[in-house]
């Protein structure tokens, strides 16, 4: 329980570090830097709920692999784990329900429902997959939708498991109206971490993959991932990689996380100009 807790802090802090982006510049943000900001406060949002299912799948190991109908989790939220029938064990559906508003150790408020599907067995064996929708789902003041698909395709030339993750119909809704579209497909490579499936504070994931999306002003955008992404789960930030974001009417921009610090810095180039961004804590 106390590895738990442990956990679920990590997520939510590296959820809070990606959320908002800031230049350490005053001046007015650039389309290119605008659109940046979109296409990163979505892609953590879409990270921040499957680690939410993750701590759910954590806190219902029993309920969910043992037998029993139904959990509460440690906070406010509720999860329930619901059976097809007396007979038939799979598939099972989980949900997260928040209510009106639940607050976490973090802050950050959600309400509405998370509803996950699984297939059968535990995430790392192959053939798994985890279907993720929303029901009147919010974080804080975004009201989001889509499904998330992730799917254990087995083991790669390497030897490491790698799972096949697709976002449809994803949207961020803000309060005033103004939307963030955006659909993606990734592969996830598990490099470090596997042999202790149950402790995901030492796993570490390469992401390699592409999406497209139309940021909040309208401009439609596509990103593809030019150095897999090294993502630690014990690190608040992505520590390496480069993205290429391609934004109607704009130049070419290349986001670079760094070499594998675990700091705030990334840069952005664009044309000519080269900007650092700190990502806010």
């Amino acid at each position: 329980m106390k590895l738990n807790k442990i956990m679920n802090l990590f997520i939510a802090l590296g959820f809070l570090s990606f959320f908002v982006i800031s230049c350490e510049k005053n001046d007015v943000t650039s389309p290119v830097i605008s659109t940046a900001e979109d296409d990163v406060l979505a892609e953590l949002i879409y990270e921040d709920i499957f680690s939410e299912v993750d701590a759910a799948l954590m806190e219902t190991e029993t309920t969910l692999y043992g037998g029993k109908k139904s959990a509460d989790a440690v906070v406010c939220k509720v999860i329930t784990v619901e059976y097809p029938s007396d007979t038939v064990t799979w598939p099972r559906t989980i949900t997260i329900d928040y209510g009106e508003g639940c607050t976490g150790p973090n802050g950050v408020v959600r309400k509405g429902r998370i509803i996950t599907t699984i297939n059968k067995g535990r995430f790392w064996l192959a053939g798994f997959t985890r279907v993720v929708t929303f029901d009147n789902y919010y974080i804080d003041d975004l009201k989001i939708e889509g499904t998330k698909t992730f799917t254990n395709t087995g083991k790669n030339d390497n030897g490491n498991i790698v799972f096949h993750v697709t976002l449809e119909g994803g949207k961020v809704i803000h309060p005033d109206g103004k939307e963030i579209l955006r659909e993606f497909e990734h592969e996830k490579e598990w490099v470090s971490g596997a042999a202790t499936p149950r402790v995901r504070i030492d796993d570490e994931f390469m992401i390699t993959g592409s999406a497209t999306g139309v940021d909040r002003k309208g401009r439609a955008f596509s990103r593809t991932i030019l150095t897999p992404l090294h993502r630690k789960v014990a690190c608040r930030w992505i520590v390496a990689g480069s993205i290429e974001l391609q934004t109607e009417g704009m130049p070419t921009a290349i986001l670079d996380y760094g070499d594998g610090e675990c700091d705030r810095k990334a840069t952005v180039t664009a044309g000519e100009e080269i900007r650092e961004i700190l990502l806010r804590r």
